[in-house]
């Protein structure tokens, strides 16, 4: 049986509260270039690739260290900062969804938490960001995001 249209066109998008030993929260600008929300704040992360998925199928289905979405969103978060999370650390807190009828796309979006054991750790951002700040809570909710449907502020809230 053929699969319906709607989940041919669908896409999993990870985000990541990464929060240091003094409870600051890492937050980056989008660089002007990008295809969405170009320059405003975001959390570290993305899309989750087929490579990460063909790369990681066989040591994957625990839910631990090994899982494909566990290695996708550290990838993206050391893509995109220079920072090498212990896979350890990294937890789920948030899960959400939605339709975007523009695209004809269903959006799964997973958002994890996860702790350095250093304070203002060391970032090499990556084209994609312009800047980088490292906020406390109260003040990162005063970034602007830009229009992600409220899926930053929610998961942020949370911790």
């Amino acid at each position: 049986m053929p699969k319906p249209e709607l989940l041919q066109n669908v896409k999993l998008l990870q985000k990541a509260i990464i929060i240091d030993q003094g409870g600051k929260i890492l937050a980056l600008k989008r660089s002007k270039d990008s295809f969405s929300r170009s320059k405003k704040w975001d959390l570290p992360g993305g899309n989750l690739d087929k490579i990460d998925i063909l790369e990681s199928h066989s040591l994957s289905g625990k839910g631990d260290q090994s899982d494909i979405l566990i290695k996708s969103i550290a990838r993206e978060i050391f893509e995109e900062t220079g920072i090498k999370l212990d896979l350890k650390a990294v937890k789920p807190i948030l899960n959400a969804s939605g339709y975007n009828p523009d695209k004809d796309m269903f959006v799964i979006a997973l958002v994890y938490i996860c702790n350095l054991s250093s304070n203002e750790p060391k970032i090499q951002l990556s084209n994609e960001h312009s800047e980088y700040q490292c906020l406390l809570k109260s003040d990162f909710l005063k970034l602007d995001v830009g229009d992600d449907g409220g899926l930053i502020a929610n998961a942020v809230e949370k911790i």
